[in-house]
């Protein structure tokens, strides 16, 4: 388990304009795309924040890396991110990195569940491992990390526990089994938690992009500019989710634009990946859709 202490990059780079932050969080499967953008983001927003992934330092294959994230919030946004290493399959890693941050911060007050990686196929062709890799990184990976965090959330008021998946529709269940079994799982799981947990003030969601989201897998297959949205629009979500005052957002899942909205921003230009064309959205903005097959 590798792990940069806060003390360590705060000898290195002194207080600075960072010490105002308030709250613990973590960040799991932070190390590049969305869950980057959201531990930068909700570090600007005064969170005390560790950033987790299995892949500390930079794979040659893909661009970022934790090490990366850390530089760059601090740097550009005189943030803190603290970079842990943390394998979702390994328990002990998951206890190491909630105890970092109880440790660190004093306590938690946020956990945002992002791990996983694009796996897309057909039913019949999934093989049993990479089922069981689904199994195990999306769906008792996040189970794993919340079983962790709840006892140190229940002492704060307010807990949030954010999963990045999305409401169930079946644009995902064709040539992309793997990867919706796994998303899908989460969103169940977010519920089921959800459920468990209602009137004890902590708050479990999901949230998910509305329209292709920019990251490195979409920049390494070109993906057409006019088609994405910067990460930063969910991770913009995320920040609203996990401060708000109330529990009325658990058990839902949301869409970050439709979340946003309802909030009263209807202006999402500034996140066009090509100022000049809105993204179709990949997602409708009407109830979740359970029609389709495999």
């Amino acid at each position: 388990m590798q792990h940069i202490s806060l003390k360590k990059i705060l000898r290195k780079f002194g207080p600075g304009p960072v010490t105002h932050a308030f709250k613990g969080a973590v960040v799991v499967g932070a190390s590049r795309g969305i869950g980057r953008q959201i531990a930068i983001t909700i570090a600007c927003e005064g969170y005390q924040v560790i950033a987790a992934a299995k892949t500390m330092g930079s794979d040659p294959t893909i661009p970022g890396s934790l090490v990366e994230v850390s530089n760059t919030a601090l740097e550009q946004h005189q943030s803190l991110v603290t970079p842990v290493h943390c394998d979702v399959g390994k328990l002990q890693d998951i206890q190491t990195l909630v105890n970092c941050a109880v440790r660190d911060f004093k306590g938690l007050d946020l956990v945002v569940y992002n791990a996983g990686s694009i796996l897309w196929d057909n039913v019949r062709d999934l093989q049993i491992k990479d089922a069981d890799w689904t199994k195990d990184v999306y769906v008792q990976g996040a189970k794993n990390v919340i079983e962790c965090a709840l006892p140190h959330l229940q002492k704060r008021e307010g807990g949030r526990i954010v999963l990045v998946a999305p409401p169930v529709n079946s644009r995902y269940y064709i040539g992309q089994t793997p990867y919706a079994v796994g998303r899908y799982g989460m969103t169940s799981l977010m519920q089921a938690y959800a459920e468990q947990l209602k009137g004890t003030e902590i708050s479990v969601t999901s949230v998910w992009p509305a329209t292709v989201t920019e990251n490195p897998v979409s920049i390494m297959k070109d993906v057409d500019p006019k088609l994405m949205r910067k990460d930063s629009l969910l991770a913009k979500a995320v920040t609203r989710i996990a401060m708000e005052e109330t529990d009325s957002l658990n058990g839902q899942a949301l869409i970050d634009e439709d979340y946003l909205c309802s909030l009263g921003e209807n202006d999402f230009s500034e996140f066009r990946c090509d100022p000049d064309n809105e993204p179709p959205r990949m997602l409708p903005k009407d109830d979740a859709d359970l029609s389709g097959g495999a």
